[in-house]
This record gives structure tokens, sequence and C-alpha cells, in this order.
């Protein structure tokens, strides 16, 4: 009569060592997608809350008369600028710069001037934001109301 031998469990056998390492690399896999797309998701709202905000400051100097004067956003490719007057003038001393994502591309209206005490835009219209995947427009009225 033979016996039977029964083998020690004391170490993993090769195929369970190559499942769980597949399974954890797949699970990595999904965390770096999801992780970037995250990342860039708000990197995309930061953005646009920049945008707002550089409005939204240069719409509260010309309704309180800061200086005497409207208050204007003027955007360019690397920065939004805050300028005071009726017209953007490049380069001048009182121009206040905010740095931008130059990934994230701009079209619409390039510059608004708010008209002083009332806060009324020059130019109506929308600002897109745009990183390729999401898409915001933030829109402007007459009245120089903010939409978003």
């Amino acid at each position: 009569m033979q016996s039977l031998k029964v083998l020690p469990i004391n170490a993993f056998a090769l195929v369970e060592v190559l499942v769980t390492s597949a399974l954890l690399t797949m699970l990595a896999g999904f965390g770096i997608v999801i992780g970037t797309d995250g990342y860039k998701n708000y990197l995309f709202h930061s953005e646009e809350q920049t945008l707002l905000a550089t409005l939204n400051t240069a719409r509260s100097h010309a309704l309180n008369n800061i200086y005497e004067m409207p208050h204007g956003v003027h955007i360019e490719p690397s920065a939004y600028i805050i300028f005071r007057g009726s017209i953007y003038t490049a380069g001048a001393a009182t121009n206040e710069s905010i740095s931008r994502n130059t990934a994230i591309a701009t079209s619409g209206i390039s510059e608004v001037v708010f008209t002083q005490l009332a806060g009324d835009a020059n130019i109506p219209g929308s600002i897109t934001l745009n990183d390729g995947i999401r898409s915001r427009t933030i829109t402007i009225n007459n009245e120089g109301t903010i939409h978003w």
C-alpha cells in the first residue's frame, strides 16, 4: 500500500505570484489614469476660478471708483492683466499681471472694460476656456454681470 505524501505549504506557487502581481499592476494603472484626470480637472477649474476672480476684481474696482477711472481685463497668452482706464496700454506701470495656465486656451472676447460707478461692460460677450477635453464659457452681459 502506498501512502499519499502531503507537501508542506510554506511558499507561494509561481502562478499565485503572477496573478497577484498582474492584479496589482492593473490597480496601479487605473490609479494613475484616475489620478491624472483628477489633476487635469483640478487645473482646469483652478484656471476658471483665476479668470473669474480677475474679472470680478476689475469690475469691483470700477464699481468702487478706485483711482476714479474705469478698470478692465486684457487676456494675453500667458497672463490676465487688470488695467486702469478705458484703453489697455501694454507695459503700463499700473497694470496688474496675473499668470495663467498656457495649456488652457481661451477664445471669445480678449478684453473688457467696466465703467466706473456703474460696472457696465463696454463689450458684452463670452470667454471660453478649453483644454481639449473640458470646455467652460463665462459670459459678461452689457450690465457687467458675469455668469459662469
